[in-house]
């Protein structure tokens, strides 16, 4: 899994001088799924440009080359929430095709061109109507890559890609309980962090008006 950052070619010149870049593409080479996230997923296409300098003084950055997307940098940042629906049901999303699918996007690169093997269709940004292709799936179904943050908050998603992996081991998964509703966890921790920490000290610290 690799996730994202805010430094993609820098952190994907981390990768390699510690020898993770040759160890993920060994891993896949061997039948191991991989996954990457927004950056993650530019990591894993074949090559980053940056002609503007938005991320680094490097132009032009070869990629992992598990993916066959390419991306360019842009000066101006991509963020919206998004609703989504899975079109491609091959392998690590075998079990979860037309499922519907939410997340965020937050990032400067955008693809070269859509993918033809795009395995999300985007059909809403920031609430508005939209039909747009999001990430790529190789013809193993066993590199995803995906723009969309929160993809494995999806309970399809999350599932389907879970029990894939399992069957691949000739593990059988427990089954699995109901959905958590974040919402209602949070509001838990934010109660317990009240009942527990001296909240006015904290804010005398930081010179906030005490309730």
């Amino acid at each position: 899994m690799i996730p994202g950052s805010k430094t993609t070619v820098h952190d994907l010149g981390w990768l390699r001088t510690n020898g993770l870049a040759d160890q993920i593409i060994a891993a896949r080479e061997s039948g191991t799924p991989v996954v990457g996230i927004c950056a993650g997923f530019q990591m894993l296409g074949s090559e980053l440009r940056d002609p503007a300098g938005v991320e680094s003084t490097q132009l032009s950055t070869a990629g992992l080359g598990l993916l066959s997307t390419s991306t360019a940098f842009s000066t101006e940042k991509v963020t919206h929430q998004v609703s989504a629906r899975v079109v491609d049901g091959r392998g690590l999303l075998g079990g979860c095709l037309g499922a519907a699918l939410t997340g965020y996007e937050i990032h400067m690169g955008v693809p070269d061109k859509d993918s033809l093997t795009s395995p999300f269709v985007i059909e809403s940004r920031s609430g508005a109507g939209v039909s747009s292709a999001d990430g790529e799936l190789d013809d193993e179904g066993l590199t995803l890559g995906t723009y969309m943050h929160g993809l494995f908050h999806n309970r399809g998603v999350r599932c389907s890609v879970l029990e894939f992996i399992a069957e691949r081991k000739g593990i059988t998964l427990p089954q699995a309980g109901s959905d958590v509703d974040l919402n209602v966890e949070y509001d838990k921790l934010a109660a317990l962090v009240r009942e527990n920490v001296d909240m006015d000290h904290i804010r005398r610290a930081m010179a906030l008006r005490s309730r």
